[in-house]
């Protein structure tokens, strides 16, 4: 019980009411990009037992509860509880705590979920984030005593499931919020500090259609990207091979270039394979380096790898009091204290880097902007050349596919240089974009958190420190990010590209999205599942437009073959994985958790603990 309260109180206490009032004051008009994690003494996260399955039942989703990664464990610690929570399983769900489902998980996502404004990105989110909750992320007022959740089923019987703590060391102890802060001046300002998403890493089984050329599973996230060719037979031409790219993050680990050379050198080993039609999946990519994005996107489009300028992206940054002290101290040719460390910028006009700071700063420009008038600086593009230098002299991909053949799969919460890499060929035409999930029925924006560069306090300290200003230190180890530079569109040039939501050019019913709370091997299959059912759909709609068009006959009755021979491969793998289910249910140490494939804890900086919130 001692434990428990003081899991409570550190949680709830007044310091963390103050911080979800400045962290959703700052993130409501910025997004994603403005984040506030607490200090390290509110190391723990809440959890659920189970999770949600969605599947689309005419025009509207339904949901059923599954076991959630936690399952088993709360099995062995509550076993009695866990007898009556299996048969729950399986079963379609009609409330959350008291209001319809959907209703609830909008409305937490609305106060709780910063991840994205856009209603149905965030819905995204808010699937995984609602039975997930980081203390140090999400805001636990005190009006939300997390004690119980309250279910009741479309059947109508209610069932009450009790809240797990998972927590490291640390956990309430005031010295372990005023340890010694990290370095955040590391992180450059033109990087996202989002990356992927826990859980966003997932295996893929081997089937015998599909090549891969680099595997899914990268458990120590060291290499982002993962990539296999799925063969499509179609007996009388057109598609027969896809290369399906994930793309989990353009923020690969170690030194900068030689992190980029890695992460090319990987999407160059993809497109030398022999292909028709490329998918990319960016699902919960959080972001990274601007130029690994934009030079990807000159390796998938022949226009892009012409013409770098194309993807080019107009950015500025607010004039201030500080940043005027540091441009007539130092007078610099880039906003940074050390460019080296990340993408430095260039004049539009000239393309060449700035004479000095004073010529990218001023005169600046006098714009309106929710009604407020004030400056900001000229306009500026990222100097990407030492990106484009890579993954190796003169490199040339080995073919470009149309834009009806390169699909980009996102679920909306593709951010900050996901959200580059997702509208800049949105806007232009040049890609199909694919969004999976969202509220059904509703718009849904390809992107996230699109409003440019990051900053954070610590940098802010190194341009005062430099321009000879003081500037305050912070007493914990907390750790801030916001937005600072903006990037605007190409299509609305007046406008913000964060403001400028724009829906994909598909949608498909896919809802079941990775995580750190979900069982690993459920992630797989159902990934799995939505490539072939992306696939499928591409096949289609190519068979329909050449048919469109005038092509020949032949066409669609061969993708129709190809599509069957496609549906069949995965009705194989599927009965391969019951088999494996079986196995496990038959498995007497499994009772009263049959429908749980195990999964470890995820591990929050030490092995962690679970007890029960009360």
């Amino acid at each position: 019980m001692w434990l428990r309260h003081v899991i409570h109180s550190t949680l709830q206490s007044e310091f963390s009411d103050s911080a979800r009032i400045l962290r959703q004051a700052f993130a409501r008009p910025l997004d994603a990009h403005t984040r506030y994690h607490k200090p390290a003494c509110y190391n723990a996260t809440f959890v659920q037992p189970v999770s949600l399955h969605l599947k689309l039942l005419g025009d509207e989703p339904v949901a059923y509860l599954e076991p959630s990664a936690f399952a088993l464990n709360f099995a062995e610690r509550f076993p009695s509880a866990s007898v009556a929570l299996s048969p729950l399983f399986g079963q379609r769900i009609a409330l959350l705590n008291g209001k319809e489902w959907t209703s609830e998980l909008a409305s937490w996502g609305d106060a709780h979920e910063t991840r994205s404004n856009n209603a149905g990105a965030r819905f995204n989110a808010v699937l995984r984030s609602y039975f997930y909750r980081p203390a140090m992320e999400y805001s636990l007022g005190s009006e939300e005593r997390l004690t119980s959740l309250n279910i009741t089923l479309a059947d109508g019987r209610e069932h009450t499931i009790e809240w797990l703590v998972l927590y490291g060391s640390g956990l309430g102890d005031p010295a372990a919020c005023l340890a010694a802060q990290s370095d955040e001046s590391s992180i450059p300002a033109s990087r996202s500090s989002s990356g992927a998403v826990d859980g966003a890493f997932f295996a893929l089984a081997p089937r015998e259609d599909r090549q891969v050329v680099l595997p899914f599973d990268h458990a120590d996230k060291a290499r982002p990207i993962g990539c296999f060719v799925q063969t499509v037979s179609t007996a009388g031409g057109g598609v027969e091979r896809v290369l399906v790219m994930k793309v989990a993050s353009f923020s690969p680990p170690g030194p900068y270039l030689d992190a980029w050379a890695s992460f090319l050198s990987d999407a160059a080993a993809c497109l030398a394979r022999n292909f028709d039609t490329v998918v990319v999946d960016v699902v919960q990519n959080g972001g990274g380096y601007v130029c690994l994005g934009l030079r990807l996107l000159q390796m998938l489009v022949e226009d892009y790898f012409e013409d770098n300028t194309r993807v080019q992206m107009r950015y500025d940054i607010p004039h201030s009091p500080l940043m005027a002290a540091f441009v007539r101290s130092r007078n610099l040719p880039n906003p940074y204290t050390d460019p080296q460390k990340v993408e430095q910028i260039l004049d539009p006009a000239t393309q060449a880097p700035f004479d000095n700071g004073s010529a990218w700063y001023y005169p600046g420009r006098n714009l309106t902007q929710g009604g407020e008038r004030h400056m900001r600086s000229n306009i500026f593009a990222l100097d990407c050349r030492e990106a484009e230098a890579l993954p190796a002299p003169n490199y040339r991909p080995r073919k470009f596919v149309p834009p009806g053949r390169l699909v980009i799969l996102t679920d909306g919460t593709c951010g900050s240089t996901c959200a580059s890499f997702a509208k800049i060929p949105q806007e232009a035409g040049k890609a199909t974009l694919v969004g999976a999930g969202g509220l059904w029925g509703q718009s849904m924006d390809v992107s996230s958190f699109a409003g440019g560069f990051v900053c954070n306090p610590s940098y802010l300290a190194d341009l005062a420190r430099m321009s000879g200003l003081a500037f305050p230190a912070l007493l914990t180890n907390q750790a801030w990010q916001f937005a600072w530079a903006t990037w605007y569109s190409a299509r609305h040039p007046a406008r913000q590209v964060q403001f400028t939501a724009q829906d994909p050019d598909h949608r498909t019913p896919f809802w079941d999205f990775p995580h750190a709370s979900v069982d690993a091997a459920m992630s797989s299959f159902r990934m799995s599942a939505l490539y072939d059912t992306v696939i499928h759909d591409t096949l289609t709609r190519l068979a329909s437009e050449e048919a469109a068009a005038g092509g020949s006959s032949f066409l669609p009755w061969a993708l129709q073959v190809a599509l069957l021979l496609l549906a069949l491969g995965h009705c194989a793998w599927f009965g391969d994985w019951l088999v494996l289910r079986g196995r496990r249910a038959r498995d007497p140490q499994a009772q009263g958790a049959r429908e749980v494939l195990e999964a470890p804890l995820l591990p929050i900086k030490e092995q962690p603990q679970l007890v029960a919130a009360e």
